[in-house]
């Protein structure tokens, strides 16, 4: 689906890791003219994610049309601090919910499910 994106690639995980494949995807549609906005935490429940998340935010914000965006929380509620959200949406056609986050360990490793919707009346 990043392959063929036209429009925008619209993602939200906590643990914005994604592999080498993933990320040149990534650029390529970025370099094509889509829109991609990400959204991971500030905080994590695993707090080096974070350090290695923003270690590659300037790898992807030299291109155009990538914004990366951190939840904060609201300081209130331990757990309502923590993004744990995981959905990628794609020109409003293609939506993707689940437990796969965008790192090497659900790449590669972890055993991981989504539900994968092609249809731009539900997306």
């Amino acid at each position: 689906a990043i392959d063929n994106a036209s429009s925008h690639i619209f993602i939200m995980n906590p643990y914005f890791l994604p592999p080498r494949p993933l990320k040149k995807k990534l650029r390529n549609a970025s370099q094509r003219g889509v829109e991609i906005r990400v959204i991971t935490c500030d905080q994590s429940d695993v707090p080096f994610i974070s350090m290695a998340s923003r270690h590659i935010y300037e790898e992807l914000l030299r291109e155009a049309n990538v914004r990366l965006f951190e939840y904060e929380g609201d300081n209130t509620d331990e757990c309502a601090n923590v993004l744990h959200a995981k959905m990628c949406l794609i020109d409003d056609v293609f939506v993707s919910l689940g437990s796969y986050n965008w790192d090497d360990w659900s790449y590669t490793k972890n055993l991981e499910m989504n539900l994968v919707i092609v249809d731009n009346k539900v997306a």
